[in-house]
Formats: C-alpha cells, structure tokens, sequence
C-alpha cells in the first residue's frame, strides 16, 4: 500500500487558495479600471502655463511685433532668453509708424534700425505694473521714462493692457512705437518743461538734438522756479550752456570719489571753458546742486537731473565750491573786502592752497598781514591780459602777484610748480578751475613772501 505525507497535503491546499485569490484580485483590478466610481471624484489635469514671450504674442496677434523681431534677430531670444519684460507695441501702432516713415511693411526698415527700436522696449528682468519704477534702462542701455499718476505711460506712449504673463517674462502692450530718444526728447519725457522752454528761447535744442555726445546736468521745473528771475538774452544761453559738458558721456559711476572737474560748454571772455565741481560722497553734486536722479540715457548722451540751476561762477564762487573753507575764511578775515573784490569782473590767476596747506602753518592774525599773504597768491593784476593756464605757465619764471614787489618763481619741468620767496615749492594739484572773471589753480603749501 502507498503512504501518503500527511504534512504536504495542507501546504499544496493553501498554495491553490493563494493562486485563486491573486487571480480574483487580478480580474477584481481590471474591471474596475473599466468602470466609473461615481463616489471618487475625477481628477483635474493641471493647467498648463503660458507660453514663452514669442508664443504669447503669437496667440494676441501682435503679428507686426513678431515679424520685426524675427527680421531683426530678436525672435529666438525673446523665445529663449530672459526672464524680460516688453513693452509690445500693437499693430496698429506699427502701422502708424511705418505710414509716418513711408514704409509699408517692416521689411522696408533696415535690420540694425529695427534691432535698436525693438531693443529699446525690452527691459531685463520681470516688471509688474505695481512694481514700475520712474526709470529703467532698456538691453539698448538706453533709458526708458515712467509717469504713474494715471495709469501708466513709457515716454510718450500709454500701457492699455498690463501684466501679460510670459514663462520667461511679462508683457505690457502700448500704443505707440517708442522713438529712439534725443537728449531734447529725453527732458521732455522727464518733464522738465522749464528747461525746455528755456533752451528753445536760447536757440539751444538744434545743439542737443546733435550728434554729441553730452552730459547734461537739467534743473527740475522747482529749480528754475527757485530763481528769483530767469536770465534772459546772452545770460540764459551761458547759463545754459553752463549746464553741458560736450564730447563724453559722464556717467556717474565715472565721477572718481572726492574732487573732480568737468569742463562745460560755457566760456569765459577769453573762451576758456568755464569749469564745473563734481563732488562725489554719498551723493553726487555738480557745484552747490545735488544729483537727484543719475544716468538717464538717450542716443547723444546722459542726463542727469539736478535741484538747483546752475549760475555761471566766479572764481570766489568756485572755491567755495571746491570745499576751500580755510581759503574762504581768510579772504573774509582779511583787510579790504578781498571777497567782494575777487568777485569783480577781471582776469585773476589765483593759487589756493587746500585746507591742509593752511593747517600746516600759522596764518597772521593782523588782517592786513593777512591780506598781504593772501594777495601774494594771485598773480598780475586784473584787467592786464587773460588768465594763466597751466598750459601757459612758464618755466623758470619771475612773476609778479598782487602783493606789490614780492613775486614768485614758476617750474614746469615737472608739473606746474610755484616757488615762494623763502624757497617753499607749492605743486599745483587741480590746475585751470576756470570761472567767470579768472582762473583758480589749487595748490598744496600757502605761498610765503619775504616781508612776512
């Protein structure tokens, strides 16, 4: 008879029990795969977010934005790069521009023209409409002006619809094609209405609508409003003129730390360019004014808005300017109202040691001692001939001061030098600070006649 396992009975049991579960649980799965719950809700796909700024403005139609970028070689960047924000113009606006250059389509625009225009409305970076600023520089460097008191305008066009999200950026659409921007453009779009009325009175705007380039330092409208009056005639187009500096871009980031000079457009009698203090600290500041907004660019040049105008100094004016209060302080202790006479009208050459030149020594208390010493640091006499440049100082030279028969030795072998009657050299530091009636040269020693 054969035996049977009575252990491996049960176990071969349960295995087929196993098996049927795992094949009903299987079919169990399938059907419910093929049928609805209507107790377990449907899930909701998640929304796809918006295209890249290419694609957005294909889907509104900005077809005339597009067809320019593409000519122009922007298309892939604004596809790809960023994040940016762009001010889009409407099809309508770039109609209106092409009808007012007699274009018909932007094919007619030259590539490079296209390529500036369209870079002018992309700013980097992602800008909301709550988040505008007064300015921003566009990828051109050029700036872009902001006015928010009623909406928004971007120069002189208006933002009819805002916020227009891209997955690389944000779009706002305008109504106007933005002009590469003039300086004369520029202070419009600030709103400096009195400069601009001002310049067009002195026959200035053909000037800064130039080739330049030109630093323009422009008074607010408030400026202007704080004169007592408004010079006219010859006076307005020098007092203007005083506010430019020809020929460089200076930027603010240009403008070293401490003391520096800048020459403008405005001259003396003489045409010597009359000279502007730029002060940097914490601040900007241009002669006694304050740099309120820095570094708005337009294709001949860089403004920057300044708070009070700037009148045509003298050479007193200047120095103070300059920071020379130990200078100051003496003409105004010293006999025979030295201030008001360096003031006049003239041709003065004035050596003006710094602060430290006059802490290193002591000053006379007697003030006509003093104002002995004081006049022994101007060369010549008024009214004689013109200023002395550094460039016309000569070498090995006896020259005469306003301190009667006691004269000064002047080197230019190395640096412009001047030699005191006791031996003392005094090196000029800032040379040709040039005003209305003279010229100031600062120079590091104070300068000691014999008979003191």
């Amino acid at each position: 008879m054969k035996s049977i396992d009575i252990q491996t009975q049960p176990l071969r049991h349960a295995r087929w029990q196993m098996a049927l579960l795992g094949a009903w649980l299987i079919a169990a799965a399938a059907c419910s795969s093929d049928s609805t719950d209507p107790h377990t809700p449907t899930p909701t796909p998640e929304p796809e977010g918006p295209g890249n700024i290419v694609e957005v403005a294909e889907g509104a139609g900005f077809n005339a934005l597009l067809a320019a970028a593409t000519r122009a070689g922007l298309a892939e960047t604004l596809a790809t790069g960023g994040p940016f924000t762009v001010f889009a113009p409407t099809d309508e606006a770039f109609a209106a521009l092409l009808s007012s250059i007699g274009a018909t389509s932007v094919d007619d625009v030259p590539e490079a023209t296209l390529a500036a225009i369209l870079q002018y409305h992309v700013v980097s970076g992602t800008v909301r409409q709550a988040q505008i600023p007064a300015s921003a520089n566009s990828i051109s460097e050029l700036t872009l002006l902001f006015d928010t008191s009623a909406g928004v305008r971007v120069n002189d066009a208006t933002v009819t619809q805002a916020d227009v999200p891209a997955s690389n950026g944000i779009i706002h659409v305008i109504d106007k094609v933005l002009a590469l921007p003039d300086l004369i453009d520029i202070a419009g779009f600030a709103g400096l209405t009195t400069l601009a009325t001002a310049l067009t009175e002195a026959d200035l705007v053909s000037t800064l609508r130039g080739e330049g380039p030109f630093t323009v330092f422009a008074p607010t409208n408030a400026a202007f409003a704080a004169l007592p009056a408004l010079p006219e005639g010859d006076a307005l187009e020098l007092t203007l003129q005083y506010h430019v500096v020809s020929g460089a871009r200076v930027a603010a980031g240009d403008i070293a730390s401490g003391l520096s000079t800048a020459s403008a457009v405005a001259t003396d009698s003489n045409a010597n360019a009359l000279t502007l203090i730029l002060n940097k600290d914490e601040s900007v500041n241009v002669n006694a004014a304050t740099v309120m907004q820095a570094d708005i660019r337009a294709t001949n040049g860089i403004i920057h808005i300044i708070g009070s105008v700037l009148l045509p100094p003298t050479i007193v004016d200047l120095a103070g300017f300059a920071g020379l209060t130990s200078l100051a302080s003496a003409l105004g202790a010293a006999d025979g109202d030295l201030v008001a006479t360096l003031s006049t009208p003239g041709t003065f050459t004035v050596l003006a040691p710094t602060n430290a030149a006059f802490a290193a020594i002591t000053a006379p208390t007697d003030p006509s001692e003093l104002a002995n010493l004081l006049l022994y640091h101007v060369l010549g006499a008024p009214n004689d001939a013109a200023p002395v440049l550094a460039s016309g100082v000569p070498n090995n030279a006896t020259l005469p001061t306003l301190f009667a028969d006691n004269n000064i030795t002047s080197n230019t072998e190395s640096g412009v030098t001047f030699t005191d009657a006791q031996g003392g050299v005094a090196n000029v530091v800032i040379p040709d600070v040039v005003g209305t009636n003279g010229v100031v040269h600062v120079i590091n020693r104070v300068l000691q006649p014999a008979s003191l």
